[in-house]
């Protein structure tokens, strides 16, 4: 590993109110660039004090490599406040930005406050590790400027979190530790580095394959060639021998689990629209199954159960309706009879079998047809005049003596 670092006061800045830090501690390589803000003895001292301050958490604490970092910002953050709210008037509103890197077993442990930021090189293209909390970036994240648009606009200084600026503050933590390649390069800066020079001039320098110190001068003087109107701090660590270290005791693994992070606005919003989404899909699902579902089981089992209509030699019932009806079955069927034979061209109804008069018919041609009385078939259908009656109308014919081969009882 072979680690290059860089500060100066830029072109315009009477002061350095940057910091920045390198510390070995139990086997850990930690990096920290801090930009202090809030006046001249304000910013230098709460830079300072974030370093300070993160560099005695690693030394006394216990615990994972994401918990120690997230631990001692917040408290670098808290005693910056109450510093910064004590009354004297040096310290009034001071801050600072910080960005920091924990490496340890060829693992990089990234956390971050404010728009100082965090680049890594490998295989020749340069890659933003952090996201500026900063109120421009902000509007890129929300759609309103294109990202391209966010490097030059009037408010790219204005940043929407730091330390000490309020009791506590959100830390922001890489969610997984990046695996470290064999030559590849990190970058940690203030804003003014980033905020002047353009990535793909960082690139571009950092391509050259100088030293780490000799690329570290260019990206200072790539700054002041830019206005310098910030103090400028770079710190870059090449990683040419990178030897992982597997250790296989659950509790040091456990210590390098990465701890929960506060989802952003977005994520928040997705989450929010899938627990909507969800909570409506069940409602629906509860309420077909309690009365829709009910009904349609009920309807089958009505059909499946319903029993069969029970049927006798004179009854049927139909029950195709909600009101089954009753129906009085035939005893009489209409029979039918060899149409040569006068017999077949009778009715049976009831009692009787009938004859329908047809045209020229008398009643004496019908009773010689039929071979019946004329008297008692006059006195059976009530017929007063038996030569004059009446076309289709329906005589009664009591007894009828058919052919020898079509015998059929008397009724």
């Amino acid at each position: 590993m072979k680690v290059g670092q860089k500060t100066d006061k830029g072109l315009e800045r009477s002061d350095n109110q940057d910091d920045l830090g390198w510390f070995s501690i139990n086997g850990c390589e930690i990096f920290i660039v801090a930009d202090g803000m809030g006046g001249e003895a304000g910013g230098r001292t709460a830079a300072s004090m974030a370093i300070s301050i993160v560099k005695s958490g690693f030394e006394q604490g216990k615990g994972s490599i994401p918990f120690l970092l997230k631990t001692s910002i917040e408290k670098a953050n808290r005693l910056i406040h109450e510093k910064g709210t004590s009354g004297e008037a040096q310290y009034k509103k001071m801050g600072t930005t910080i960005v920091a890197m924990a490496v340890k077993d060829g693992l990089a442990y990234l956390a971050h406050v404010g728009d100082s930021r965090i680049y890594r090189f490998r295989n020749g293209k340069l890659s933003r590790m952090t996201k500026d909390h900063s109120q421009v970036q902000q509007m890129v994240d929300d759609g309103l400027i294109k990202p391209e648009d966010a490097e030059d606009h009037p408010d790219s200084n204005i940043i929407s979190r730091s330390i000490g600026a309020k009791p506590t503050v959100d830390v922001e933590i890489s969610p997984q530790p990046h695996p470290i390649l064999n030559n590849d390069m990190f970058l940690l800066c203030s804003d003014g580095l980033c905020g002047l020079v353009k990535d793909n001039n960082i690139e571009s320098i950092i391509l050259q394959g100088k030293s780490v110190d000799e690329t570290c001068e260019q990206l200072v003087a790539a700054a002041l060639n830019e206005g310098g109107h910030d103090n400028v701090t770079v710190q870059l660590i090449l990683f040419d021998k990178i030897a992982r270290q597997i250790n296989n005791n659950p509790q040091q693994i456990a210590l390098q689990q990465p701890i929960h992070q506060k989802p952003d606005k977005k994520t928040k919003n997705l989450y929010l629209f899938i627990a909507l989404f969800a909570i409506i899909f069940l409602s629906g699902s509860l309420f077909a199954f309690l009365f829709v579902k009910p009904s349609q089981q009920s309807l089958a089992t009505n059909k499946q159960e319903s029993p069969r209509p029970e049927v006798d030699n004179n009854k049927e019932t139909i029950n195709s309706s909600p009101n089954p009806v009753t129906q009085t079955k035939r005893t009489d069927p209409i029979q039918t009879f060899d149409s040569t034979d006068p017999a077949a061209q009778l009715t049976i109804k009831g009692e009787f079998r009938v004859y329908y008069v047809k045209k020229g018919d008398s009643l004496s041609s019908i009773a010689r047809k039929f071979k019946v009385d004329l008297e008692i078939l006059q006195k059976l259908n009530g017929i007063k005049d038996k030569d004059n009656i009446s076309e289709n109308r329906e005589l009664k014919i009591k007894e009828v003596k058919s052919r020898p081969e079509n015998k059929s009882s008397s009724i």
